[in-house]
């Protein structure tokens, strides 16, 4: 799989997927993020690419490539040199990509220190957080977080966040939170 059907499968099961444009890149017949960062990019927006193949490769079962992905976008992020980023990568912070592989313990660190002005992304990581906590079986969590980024979604009419939510199975069999 590569980068494109990897995004392709995040959209499909609901999951936020940046849209990166990479100068000169539109017809360099990029199929990984590996393609599509071998001539010229910096680190975070490798490790950002890499994140989005990894979770690609996670939603259709494959985890050797989803490890690997997940090792390459590490291993771009630790490559970055503060001040060597572009300015509008500079909402690529190192929370948000342990937020972006799925780092349960650092969902929350995302969390607190997200801006509280940004709204929409507030609430896709409180989703997020609904599911990792359902997924290790703590339904008081899960369903506080579920709750919160429900009412989120209803405030800035994210339908893509509730049915997000609406697919949350809680540890013991029951539904979403309301």
């Amino acid at each position: 799989m590569g980068l494109v059907s990897g995004r392709r499968s995040c959209r499909a099961a609901g999951f936020h997927v940046p849209v990166v444009v990479l100068p000169g890149c539109r017809d360099c017949g990029a199929t990984t993020s590996a393609d599509a960062t071998q001539n010229s990019t910096t680190p975070v927006l490798a490790a950002l690419l890499d994140a989005v193949e990894a979770r690609g490769h996670a939603l259709t079962g494959e985890p050797r490539a989803t490890r690997e992905a997940v090792l390459r976008a590490e291993r771009h992020y630790g490559q970055a040199r503060l001040g060597d980023e572009p300015h509008w990568l500079s909402f690529y912070t190192e929370a948000e990509l342990a937020a972006d592989l799925g780092r349960n313990t650092h969902l929350t660190t995302a969390l607190d220190q997200l801006p509280t002005a940004w709204v929409r992304t507030r609430a896709a990581l409180l989703v997020d957080l609904a599911f990792a906590h359902a997924g290790a079986g703590d339904r008081d969590a899960a369903t506080t977080h579920a709750r919160t980024a429900r009412q989120l979604a209803g405030q800035i009419h994210s339908d893509r966040h509730l049915r997000r939510l609406a697919a949350l199975v809680l540890p013991t069999g029951g539904r979403a939170a309301t």
